[in-house]
């Protein structure tokens, strides 16, 4: 089954940074549903990007902004994502087995912001998935290197303690199409080659991802940025062509983070105060003309 995934990036002087992802270990929620005992996230604890499986019917847009929507909590299809996040280019890439959506924000300030706001979301258990830990900025430059076998392995394997906490509880992993539950207490000799397939899963397609990305960046237009703090220079998102395929799902609402999404609802409030003080002055002062 074909895969999405999505690289938000920015340039920063000479060069470009991205938002980078790393996976939790188990997750005990899926598509906004709980689950128990919680399951083994494939390639747990690296480094990757937003993304999943492409549904039957979607095209790889509509998948990949879905993906980062259930994972991050932000859904970047909405209008006032885009102009809180001043995203200014996007840009697909289909590849046999999966596809990349590179997202350009305008300045570095807001892919910063942008990655505040997911790991406040990440804090609050507001994504329908719970898959990441957290995500950061990082130089393109050092992506290559943070990707794949995660470099943390500690030289005496994974289960000694108290290296591996992560994995001392109850757990499920998926292998040769079968579910197996690993009992409470560090994994046993005969499951760890089971286990260490699923934490030591290389991730080639990331890795193409972020080698893609000049390929992207090549693509987007110039966009002007006064420095200082000055307003920024809005051109229109460049959307690659419509691919036939099924209907886009209805964007959820209010998915801007929950730092920005309280400062939009205390305006909102503080408006609607406004209005009602100003009509209970009129109704007690009334023109005396």
């Amino acid at each position: 089954m074909p895969y999405a995934y999505t690289v938000v990036w920015c340039d920063n002087a000479a060069a470009r940074d991205v938002l980078l992802a790393t996976k939790r270990f188990t997750a005990s929620r899926f598509n906004g549903a709980a689950v128990a005992p919680p399951v083994l996230l494939h390639g747990a604890g690296q480094a990757c990007f937003p993304g999943g499986r492409i549904n039957p019917g979607e095209t790889p847009q509509v998948a990949a902004d879905r993906e980062f929507l259930e994972e991050t909590g932000i859904d970047l299809t909405l209008p006032l994502t885009v102009a809180t996040y001043h995203i200014t280019h996007t840009h697909l890439i289909n590849r046999p087995q999966f596809s990349t959506l590179y997202v350009k924000l305008a300045a570095l300030a807001d892919l910063n912001q942008l990655a505040a706001d997911i790991n406040l979301n990440i804090g609050a258990n507001t994504p329908a998935d719970q898959e990441h830990a957290q995500v950061q900025v990082m130089a393109e430059a050092n992506v290559a290197a943070a990707l794949g076998p995660s470099p943390l392995i500690p030289p005496a394997g994974w289960y000694g303690p108290p290296r591996m906490a992560q994995l001392a509880g109850i757990f499920r992993v998926h292998q040769a199409g079968a579910w197996h539950q690993i009992a409470a207490g560090f994994v046993a000799p005969g499951l760890r080659a089971m286990v260490t397939n699923e934490l030591n899963a290389p991730f080639n397609w990331h890795g193409l991802s972020i080698g893609d990305l000049h390929l992207a960046a090549a693509a987007a237009p110039v966009v002007a940025v006064v420095l200082g703090g000055g307003p920024v220079v809005m051109v229109p998102p460049v959307l690659p062509p419509p691919v036939v395929g099924g209907p886009v799902p209805v964007a959820h609402g209010w998915n801007l983070g929950i730092a920005r999404r309280n400062l939009v609802l205390m305006t909102a409030i503080l408006a609607l105060g406004l209005s009602a003080a100003v009509a209970m002055y009129r109704n007690l002062y009334p023109d005396q003309e």
